[in-house]
């Protein structure tokens, strides 16, 4: 292809897609102009917010329309002690899951001066934790019966959070913007990226959110980024390169190429392209179990070294209590399996310090942690832990780990 066709194909593409834009913009605004006259005419308290109230102004550069913690409060919201108390765990508590909690019960509540909270929490710059937790809240809800309703109020706080200084506030926003159709918030997204008066932080973190749609007009300006002109200094370029290859698609080595590739896409149409999309997600989710697995066998091998070239007791009794209250369950039962060792070995006696979190550890969240730690305390019939085995006893719905605490309870008695 000459360069001669190559620019008649990027002014055929430039001047059909600006073309479309400017009927659907002007045709948009001729709806809203007249659609404000109507009201305005029948109702005079609304002429003044029709003419330029700058409550209902659009965000700049966002171009989604008004943010919804400036919208007048409702008559009919009367604030509650219980909405009191939801709203300072939100904003206050230090537990991330009574954070989230507080709210995924405000994001159903009826009451209107509940999504105000919400919201008001997601445009508080300094409160990161209150801002994670309702992108959390608001993340699980998508797989929630119950659908959120006016989910579009969300929209704009969601975008400013792209302005973060912090990263992971700035991708859970990201991640949280999938709770939308493309439709509602991808032309947002695709300014936010395109938009050079943006800073470039605020730009990549739209790139991030563009390469977790699956949506072919996502893919799309991602392709198009590549060869943004507004990239000195080639961030933008190199994001949506990065973007592109976690997505499977290929980058091309030219702007020429990359028109081909826009143009195929193109032409196999949505359908296709979520098609071959769900293809290389469940390929990627393989590879990285298979990753993960290899990881994992390495960390508790290396686990293994460091214990094994331990020889005092009381070093190793600390580095075996430390690796008990691990988050990770894996992790535990590695712990769990020294102690078994040592409990079989020539120096039977375990450091006292062990003991009360073995007990403890009868009522973990990890089925396999529990039957195992009921295995090791009927052998360990030395500890006062009856009380707790009763308790988890009544508490118990595996069959497995209720047989178990059985044999320990008898011992223990």
């Amino acid at each position: 292809m000459t360069w001669i066709n190559f620019d008649i194909i990027m002014t055929a593409r430039l001047t059909r897609s600006s073309f479309y834009k400017v009927i659907l913009m002007s045709a948009t605004r001729l709806y809203v102009v007249t659609l404000l006259l109507v009201i305005g005419c029948g109702r005079p308290e609304m002429q003044n917010t029709a003419l330029g109230d700058p409550s209902l102004s659009a965000v700049e550069g966002f171009g989604q329309g008004p943010t919804n913690s400036k919208l007048p409060r409702p008559t009919n919201a009367k604030p509650d002690k219980q909405l009191e108390i939801n709203k300072n765990t939100l904003l206050k508590d230090p537990s991330e899951e009574m954070r989230i909690n507080a709210a995924t019960v405000m994001l159903f509540n009826e009451n209107p001066l509940a999504r105000e909270i919400l919201l008001d929490a997601l445009n508080q710059t300094e409160n990161s934790a209150a801002r994670m937790a309702v992108c959390k809240s608001l993340i699980q809800a998508r797989s929630s019966k119950e659908p959120v309703k006016n989910d579009e109020d969300f929209i704009q706080p969601l975008l400013g959070i792209f302005a973060s200084e912090i990263v992971a506030e700035a991708e859970l926003a990201a991640q949280t913007t999938l709770l939308f159709e493309y439709e509602k918030i991808g032309g947002s997204l695709e300014k936010i990226a395109s938009d050079a008066s943006q800073p470039v932080k605020t730009r990549l973190n739209a790139i991030y959110a563009l390469k977790l749609q699956p949506d072919m007009m996502a893919t799309i300006k991602l392709i198009e980024l590549v060869d943004d002109p507004n990239d000195p200094e080639g961030q933008i370029s190199a994001a949506s390169e990065e973007a592109l290859r976690y997505l499977g698609i290929p980058i091309g080595t030219s702007a020429e190429t990359r028109i081909q590739i826009i143009f195929e896409l193109e032409r196999k149409g949505r359908d296709e392209f979520l098609k071959d999309w769900l293809i290389r997600q469940e390929e990627q989710m393989r590879l990285m179990k298979i990753e993960l697995t290899l990881w994992r066998e390495l960390y508790l091998s290396a686990l293994g070294q460091i214990y094994d070239g331990t020889t005092d007791d009381a070093a190793r009794g600390e580095f075996l209590a430390k690796r008990l209250a691990s988050s990770k369950s894996e992790v535990r039962l590695w712990a769990l399996e020294k102690i078994s060792q040592w409990r079989t070995g020539t120096n039977p006696k375990l450091p006292a310090e062990l003991g009360p979190i073995l007990i403890g550890l009868i009522s973990d969240q990890d089925r396999n942690v529990r039957l195992k730690t009921a295995k090791l305390l009927a052998l360990m019939v030395e500890l006062n832990s009856v009380e707790h085995l009763m308790a988890q006893l009544e508490a118990e719905q595996d069959d497995e780990v209720k047989m178990q605490l059985c044999v320990a309870l008898g011992g223990a008695c």
